[in-house]
């Protein structure tokens, strides 16, 4: 029973990450295939959900979920870190 537990929580895992994907790409405008540029509150969608995807890469495909309190909020912040990073470095080519 706790092989279909697994399996039921990546195919959850996996279904999440497929429709967060498909957000990405309506929010990324990737459909249009124009080379236009986002605003800033369409990028820091496209990061947060991007944020959210590599949280559910990291606990269900990596396993941090069974690590310590320390280690998941290590991770969890270098990971906004480092999105809320390119949205700045993003936002000031804008206006630069």
């Amino acid at each position: 029973m706790a092989a279909n537990v697994g399996k039921k929580r990546l195919f959850a895992a996996w279904g999440l990450l497929v429709g967060l994907t498909m957000v990405s790409i309506v929010g990324g405008k990737a459909e249009t295939g124009a080379m236009t540029t986002l605003g800033p509150l369409l990028f820091a969608l496209v990061m947060v959900v991007t944020t959210i995807k590599a949280h559910q890469i990291l606990n269900v495909y990596l396993g941090l979920r069974h690590s310590s309190a320390a280690w998941r909020a290590g991770f969890g912040l270098s990971v906004w870190c480092l999105c809320g990073i390119l949205w700045g470095i993003y936002v000031l080519d804008q206006w630069l």
